[in-house]
């Protein structure tokens, strides 16, 4: 029971336990754009105010016609009171439309497609990449923008309306231009700060001096765009209209990197999804196949291949987003370093530079080369700094022979080293 209120509103009916949306339609609520025009209402008065002004008392003459006409009067008065009566009915109803209908009134209907206050209304139509997955045969962006057409169909020419897609730009225009860009809209490789568009989108209708101030967002409300929250002032109003449709499972390929002689792939997407193959193409090339599972990584070996810059991609099975299934990637091969060592620079040194070398990582001089710079090696190893800073860098080994480590110590000087072998 509750105290306070009349009966039978203090205690629960005997079918209390049914749903809490109860069919029915709604009490509407009118509101007028221009109230201060109800004050002409007050008009309304006039007809009645000249009826009785016009009620004056004749003065009474006795002769024969004077009782005729009296008599005939007094016959037809009722006929005349009714037809008196709905004269005035007449003007007054006529004056009070006249000023309702300047004063504009506006009813909401029940299907919402009537008219309605001034509205500043933006759209915040998502259609990144996420929007490009097909749910029972139909693209999710699709449905988004059925949702932005039916909410940019109810603007009429006093509403001001902005629409915003995944390249976070507030567009601004008519119903005809807005839905036009809608239908326009394809999917976007850009991902949309669905958070940050809504915060700018409050911002946006909260500094319109209209009656109503909404923010529509359709989207499909991936998990990983709802990581923020957005603070919305009094008298805005936010709604969310999400595709409806089970959402499909989904792998990608997060990441590419490619190494000196792997490709390393990390697959991205909805734990529990099925594996599926990757492949990875050099120039077109297939070079590689693996078996990959979301939230996993493949690492793939590439072949060998001659110094340059080398296109590839890397590719998932098809599923139903397309648009993270494919990433391409720059794999770099430098040329190997030119590098001239002496015949005093040691076993081990001698050995580590051969081993370098059947590997295909160093080459050994002489070197002749049409540029000058390209002539001479990166790295030279000696006894001694190379002078004049002919090689982009020298190694410097102890001498076999203490008696020159004073000649070594003057050639590191000499080049500015500040380092002395002791």
């Amino acid at each position: 029971m509750a105290l306070g209120l009349p009966p039978p509103r203090d205690r629960l009916s005997p079918c209390d336990d049914r749903p809490a949306v109860r069919h029915g339609v709604a009490p509407p609520h009118v509101s007028f754009l221009h109230p201060l025009a109800l004050l002409g209402l007050t008009a309304a008065a006039l007809p009645a105010l000249l009826h009785l002004l016009q009620r004056r008392t004749p003065p009474e003459l006795e002769f024969p016609p004077v009782r005729y006409l009296s008599d005939a009067e007094r016959r037809s008065a009722r006929r005349l009171r009714l037809r008196h009566l709905l004269l005035l009915l007449l003007r007054t109803a006529l004056i009070a439309a006249v000023v309702l209908a300047a004063a504009r009134p506006l009813a909401p209907t029940r299907g919402g497609g009537g008219l309605h206050a001034p509205t500043a209304l933006v759209v915040v139509l998502d259609n990144s990449p996420s929007a490009g997955a097909v749910v029972d045969g139909r693209p999710v962006l699709d449905r988004l923008k059925v949702a932005a057409r039916a909410v940019l169909g109810r603007l009429v020419v006093a509403d001001r309306c902005w629409l915003v897609l995944a390249d976070g730009v507030a567009r601004v225009g008519t119903r005809e231009a807005l839905l036009a860009a809608v239908d326009s809209a394809g999917i976007d490789p850009r991902r949309l700060d669905l958070v940050g568009a809504v915060a700018r989108a409050v911002r946006l209708v909260d500094a319109e001096p209209l009656a109503a101030r909404e923010v529509y967002v359709v989207s499909d409300l991936q998990r990983t765009a709802l990581t923020g929250t957005v603070e919305v002032p009094p008298g805005v109003r936010v709604v969310a209209l999400a595709a409806a449709g089970a959402v499909p499972l989904n792998r990608g390929i997060a990441t590419v990197r490619a190494t000196e002689r792997a490709l390393a792939i990390a697959v991205g997407g909805t734990p529990g999804a099925p594996a599926a193959p990757v492949t990875v193409r050099l120039r077109g090339r297939v070079v590689g196949r693996a078996l990959a599972t979301p939230e996993a990584a493949v690492m793939l070996p590439l072949p060998p291949s001659p110094p340059g810059w080398w296109v590839g991609e890397a590719e998932l099975a098809a599923d139903e987003l397309r648009a993270d299934d494919r990433r391409a990637f720059v794999w770099r091969i430098a040329p190997p370093a030119r590098v001239s060592a002496g015949s005093n620079v040691g076993a081990f040194l001698t050995a580590a530079l051969a081993v370098l070398k059947d590997g295909g990582h160093v080459t050994t001089g002489p070197f002749s080369h049409p540029s000058p710079s390209r002539a001479t090696p990166d790295v030279v190893f000696g006894e001694q700094p190379v002078p004049g800073g002919g090689a982009s860098a020298s190694v410097v080994v102890p001498p076999a022979d203490p008696a020159l480590l004073g000649q070594a110590n003057r050639a590191l000087a000499a080049r500015g080293v500040a380092w002395r072998f002791a």
